[in-house]
């Protein structure tokens, strides 16, 4: 075989090596791991969420099987998103205080946590809400589909939604006094 048909042959491989990862990754995104499955999110409306707006809507499965749609709270409740990272020390620091204000307040606020890590991290996640006993929804986004409707990178984020669907403020960082963090942004709007 001469040196240019076996660096066409080298070529070939690589080029399909290239497309087959490419192709594996950027498709769906439902992934298994351990038995933990994270159905894809999927999201419609706006580019990019802007205060003052209407939300982007998605619909999603929660960590615990449920399925909701961000829909079915508008016209009933406000809604608080929380993006958060298993890495995140606020964050863990942030979720059980969400906790104890969703258990006095889930008949006036949602609350919805979204994990936006890639699959790799589902068996955390999952530990993490079981070990905290988190009730109010948690979803795990490790296509990020709903992140990226979103204007940071940057967590413990929250964004809070009036019961109209419209996007009334965000906040980026960690908070260990959330009724009044709450309070401000909605009293704001």
């Amino acid at each position: 075989m001469t040196d240019t048909k076996r660096g066409v042959i080298i070529g070939c491989i690589l080029l399909a090596s290239v497309i087959g990862y490419f192709l594996l990754w950027s498709g769906d995104v439902s992934q298994t791991t351990a038995n933990i499955t994270f159905p894809p999110v999927t999201v419609s409306g706006p580019d990019v969420m802007r205060i003052g707006e209407p939300t982007p809507e998605f619909e999603y499965v929660t960590i615990n099987g449920d399925a909701i749609k961000l829909a079915d709270f508008i016209g009933k409740k406000p809604v608080i998103l929380d993006f958060w990272a298993t890495w995140c020390g606020p964050c863990k620091e942030e979720l059980p205080l969400l906790e104890e204000f969703y258990k006095s307040h889930s008949d006036e606020y949602e609350i919805i946590a979204i994990s936006t890590e890639g699959p790799e991290v589902a068996e955390m996640v999952h530990e993490i809400i079981g070990n905290m006993g988190l009730t109010f929804p948690v979803l795990h986004d490790p296509s990020h589909a709903i992140k990226k409707q979103f204007p940071t990178n940057q967590v413990p984020y929250m964004v809070f939604i009036d019961k109209n669907g419209k996007i009334i403020g965000d906040h980026v960082g960690g908070s260990l006094e959330i009724d009044k963090l709450i309070a401000e942004k909605f009293s704001e709007s």
